[in-house]
């Protein structure tokens, strides 16, 4: 009897070592679910310049309209309005890259002066500044519908510029700036404004 239960422990035992031997043998990524520890995790001196603590502020900064730029929409001083066949005819925003801060989301305010329902179309687009061109990249593209005479604020949150486009926010560097896109499937809509929520690690002290 007494062999059977030691059996059983150390069955149990070598069952809990695969299990986080499991969880912690990987490099990169995130271990999903709870991680239980018996004893106290000792971290070699190297390794602890490694550790990091999710520990993040939050901040916004305001978009006017009057940031944004077209060659097609209407400049009316206050909003940028969307003209007659606008499909196609993009109104670029250009947002304001913090070292060391991450994008989360862009809340966009849109306004459709019109009676008819009309799609306001928005994205993002980056491009590599030592290949402008060939580095362009257009991502995120969600589509809305804005009903006549009604204002709107849609929170586009920020995905990976690469497929498969899972929810990320955008870090910014030194060598891709961004932009925000709009187009609608027709006139009369008006683009009001946009507040950009960042996000940056806190400064530890």
């Amino acid at each position: 009897m007494k062999a059977k239960i030691n059996q059983e422990i150390s069955d149990r035992q070598a069952g809990d070592s695969a299990l986080n031997s499991a969880k912690l043998d990987k490099a990169g990524g995130t271990i999903s679910g709870d991680l239980a520890v018996q004893g106290k995790l000792t971290l070699d001196a190297d390794d602890v310049a490694d550790v990091a603590f999710d520990d993040w502020i939050a901040f916004t900064h305001w978009v006017q309209p009057c940031e944004g730029n077209s060659g097609a929409w209407e400049n009316l001083g206050f909003a940028w309005k969307s003209v007659t066949d606008a499909l196609g005819k993009t109104l670029y925003v250009p947002i304001r890259g913090i070292i060391g801060a991450e994008l989360v989301s862009v809340d966009v305010g849109l306004h459709n002066v019109g009676a008819v329902s009309t799609n306001g179309i928005l994205g993002f687009s980056t491009s590599d500044l030592a290949n402008f061109i060939g580095g362009s990249i257009d991502f995120g593209e969600v589509t809305i519908g804005v009903n006549g005479s009604e204002s709107v604020i849609r929170n586009v949150v920020l995905v990976d510029p690469q497929p498969p486009h899972q929810d990320l926010p955008f870090a910014f560097d030194l060598a891709r700036p961004l932009w925000l896109r709009l187009k609608t499937g027709g006139s009369n809509i008006l683009f009001t404004g946009a507040r950009l929520n960042y996000r940056r690690k806190r400064v530890a002290v």
